[in-house]
């Protein structure tokens, strides 16, 4: 069965399409890596290095901004409130020294 020229520029249409979709997967690349393991580790491991320094310095950064908020929140000398927080700061503060 001999294909007409609409089905075969619809047929060349699905491959272009199909090959657009795969170099934009970059499949060829994870291929590459799937082939070779010791790499494929080394790149995980690195992976899991650098997300977890990510999670210690977002972690630090928020937490120093809590810290920052209870403190102005001790200076309003709220009366209940403000007691506790002092104490919670007055603990953070001398876990750091």
């Amino acid at each position: 069965m001999r294909l007409n020229a609409k089905r075969w520029q619809k047929l060349d249409k699905r491959l272009r399409n199909l090959e657009h979709i795969l170099v934009k997967t970059r499949l060829e690349e994870i291929l590459k890596l799937l082939a070779n393991p010791k790499r494929m580790l080394l790149m995980n491991f690195l992976s899991g290095i650098a997300k977890g320094v990510g999670v210690a310095i977002g972690f630090t950064i928020l937490g120093a901004i809590l810290v920052i908020i209870l403190q102005s929140l001790v200076v309003l000398n709220i009366p209940v409130i403000g007691n506790f927080i002092a104490e919670i700061v007055r603990i953070v503060n001398t876990k750091l020294n």
